[in-house]
């Protein structure tokens, strides 16, 4: 990775993970610009392939062999990944505004955020069933609605409104799939297929229609109804689904915004690709308007856009020469006609058969592969702040040091101090302080939590509000104030007001959730951002670690796993794909504010939280304050996602110092179960903004359980029950 010295501090945001925009995201794996944050938004957490669309849909491919991992992208180009959806611009303040998010201030923005399907000369009801082509996304996944409508009938009617090369690319592809449990007709305007590819291929195409039994019908559809559709010539159809591919249209966000526009409302570019009222304004794919050569939009072409834009946004961002964008007259087709078969057009050359889709395969894996990885990158910039003297070894240890809670000191080293310290406190490691008052008893705690490197800082500040809360909730108390420091990274202006907004704009959301007040706060920078938390709360049950009774049953209100598979997703492990990422981080989104509330209903005896030390230190403190043993019963539902491989390879970082604080309390009764021993490993895994542990009677197991659920759409898991003390504290069956 070279290093390259932007000036001063400057905020690339990149709006869509279209074909080009993903290219600038893969530069950014190869080369560091110091001074320069980048944003990526998106309103998916996967970039699916628009060539491998047509394979997907036959079932030919799996979503992960034609999607790319965004959050993983992001991570390893040291950028920020943001899941919104946009609502204005503001190019004169540059200042973007998201539906979910603080506004962002930027400095350079690059927009490749597709296009809508183009509906506003068809007359659509409200009961006809449809699927419009774009964004591609919506494509794949409505698919289910032709699914659903073939177990109610023998036959669905399909029709396939437009669309020219993809229309009747996606006509043969759910022909492949659905083969006699659907009949589709195309219907298109001949010469619109015949002005992007040659007479020999048109005929082929036509061939290969009528050898599947799809009906071409050359005409220009008007009305989609119920269950008919109607041509310009009052001609009626029978149709059970209509799929919508008739060209492309702008987003209102961007039709309302101030750039300049075509006609169709889409983004005028000069040859650098930028807009052309604002030239830190870039613009490539279906948004943009090639003024200066007027070319048909496809995918091809974003992906020949984006080698460009990944060296222009570079040069302008380093006050150097940019280059054209010359767009090719020609270019290869490649199209998918259905059972491992293709048709290749380039200029006159007409070819079909496996081998030609063999060819597209080899292309198509191979533009996806450039965006996998199987190795943790190496952040070089953040190695030259480090000693020469540190081996090469220990750079990527630091690097791949755990972050969140699993940053904290070990429980060992913590009880050695206080072993030594004049200290006069209890060596009971407790949630949270208390302090008497005459009429109220004050709770405090505090809580300093590293920042998840590349994490949506707004994100974090939400799971470090959460995190902080689980202390004052698990001594039987509620938050009513808090107090904030936040140690923000060393960028300058545009970097550092980002951090700063989002931070606070996500522990902002969950202290007016929570109805708690702030007052004060407190700013710093450094080579390790996190947010410290000092919480006070009022004591409202009578719950400490040694109020466990015997018989009682020990729930866990959400599943654990946060520090390994942080862990392997930090790794780039192929096993946690982008939705266990997405699990991972919405567990921690779970607040255990209703759960405590629940617990209080059904008499819940003994409290307290599972952070850095892991479950094992933490229901051991009950175990040993309680003078009792925990039975504990483990299955796969004890982890967020089942990822028990994972488990096995990818450990935090706190993972040891966990395990050696613990491993004596504990005894595993079936010795030699393999599966029991690794799903034991989860025991040490620290976690961050993880559950409660609630002790319930035996008797209000299922009232307890019941309400949970209505509130969660989950039960709280079980995991064992308190019996009477044996020489272990913890007892694993």
């Amino acid at each position: 990775m070279n290093i390259n010295k932007v000036p001063k501090s400057q905020v690339l945001v990149l709006i869509g993970a279209g074909h080009a925009n993903i290219q600038v995201l893969k530069h950014l794996t190869m080369k560091s610009y110091e001074g320069l944050q980048t944003i990526l938004i998106n309103n998916s957490y996967s970039s699916l392939y628009s060539g491998m669309i047509p394979g997907l849909i036959e079932n030919y491919y799996k979503f992960e062999d034609a999607s790319i991992d965004l959050p993983k992208l992001c991570k390893n180009s040291e950028s920020i990944f943001i899941h919104d959806e946009i609502i204005k611009l503001d190019e004169k303040n540059n200042y973007i505004y998201l539906k979910s998010h603080p506004a962002i201030k930027y400095t350079v923005m690059s927009l490749n955020v597709g296009s809508q399907s183009k509906i506003k000369n068809l007359d659509i009801s409200k009961d006809a069933h449809i699927i419009k082509v774009k964004p591609i996304s919506n494509l794949y996944n409505q698919v289910n609605l032709i699914n659903n409508l073939i177990k109610k009938k023998e036959l669905v009617s399909c029709s396939v409104i437009g669309g020219g090369v993809a229309g009747v690319e996606i006509a043969f592809a759910l022909q492949s799939r659905f083969k006699d449990n659907i009949k589709i007709k195309i219907f298109l305007n001949k010469k619109h297929l015949e002005n992007n590819i040659s007479r020999q291929t048109f005929k082929r195409l036509l061939n290969l229609l009528d050898k599947n039994n799809i009906d071409f019908i050359n005409t220009e559809i008007i009305a989609i109804k119920d269950r008919f559709i109607e041509d310009k010539d009052k001609n009626r159809y029978q149709t059970n689904i209509s799929i919508i591919s008739t060209g492309a249209m702008s987003l209102s966000w961007v039709i309302n915004s101030e750039l300049n526009l075509d006609e169709e409302g889409f983004i005028k570019v000069n040859s650098y690709l930028q807009s052309e009222n604002y030239k830190n304004i870039f613009a490539t794919g279906d948004i943009a308007s090639l003024n200066f050569a007027k070319r048909q939009k496809s995918g091809v072409m974003a992906v020949r856009q984006g080698e460009k834009l990944k060296k222009n946004i570079f040069k302008f961002l380093l006050n150097k020469n940019l280059c054209s964008f010359k767009p090719p007259s020609n270019w290869l087709y490649l199209i998918g006609v259905g059972n491992q078969n293709a048709v290749m057009n380039w200029r006159q050359v007409s070819l079909s058969g496996s081998l030609v889709w063999k060819l597209k395969e080899f292309i198509d894996r191979r533009f996806i592969k450039k965006f996998s990885f199987d190795k943790p990158m190496i952040n070089l910039k953040k190695k030259t702040r480090l000693p020469l003297s540190i081996k090469v070894q220990n750079l990527i240890d630091l690097k791949m040091r755990c972050e969140g809670c699993g940053s904290k000191l070990s429980k060992n080293n913590l009880l050695s101090y206080l072993d030594n310290s004049n200290s006069k406190n209890s060596k009971i490691l407790s949630d949270s302080a208390s302090i008497n008052l005459s009429d109220k008893e004050l709770v405090q705690s505090i809580d300093y939590i590293k920042y998840f490197t590349d994490m949506n800082p707004y994100i974090f500040g939400r799971i470090s509000y959460l995190h902080s809360q689980n202390d004052i909730l698990s001594s039987g108390s509620e938050v009513n104030s808090f107090s904030v420091s936040l140690g923000l990274p060393r960028n300058e202006d545009l970097a550092q007001k980002f951090y700063l907004d989002f931070f606070m704009g996500g522990i902002t959301h969950e202290s007016n959730c929570d109805k708690s007040l702030l007052a004060s706060g407190h700013t710093y920078t450094s080579d390790e951002p996190g947010i410290t938390l000092n919480m006070n709360g009022t004591k409202i049950l009578n719950i400490s670690k040694n109020q466990a009774k015997e018989n009682d049953l020990i729930y866990l209100t959400k599943p654990l796993g946060v520090g390994f598979l942080m862990s392997a997703f930090a790794h780039n492990s192929k096993g946690v794909s982008t939705s266990i990422y997405e699990k991972v981080v919405n567990n921690m989104l779970i607040s255990n504010k209703k759960a405590y509330e629940i617990s209080k209903n059904y008499s819940g005896r003994a409290l307290t939280d599972i952070s850095g030390f892991g479950l094992a230190a933490h229901l051991i403190d009950i175990c040993l304050n309680s003078n009792l043993t925990a039975n504990l019963t483990l299955n796969k539902s004890i982890i967020i996602a089942e990822c028990v491989n994972e488990l096995k390879l990818f450990e935090s970082t706190a993972y040891e110092d966990n395990k050696e604080s613990s491993i004596n309390h504990i005894k595993i009764i079936p010795e030699n179960n393999q599966e029991i021993i690794n799903l034991s490993k989860i025991l040490f895994d620290p976690q961050t903004s993880g559950p409660l542990v609630i002790s319930i009677s035996n008797d209000r197991k299922e009232k307890f359980e019941n309400e949970y659920n209505k509130y969660y759409l989950f039960k709280p898991i079980l995991i064992g029950k308190f019996q009477a003390k044996k020489k272990f504290a913890i007892e694993i069956n």
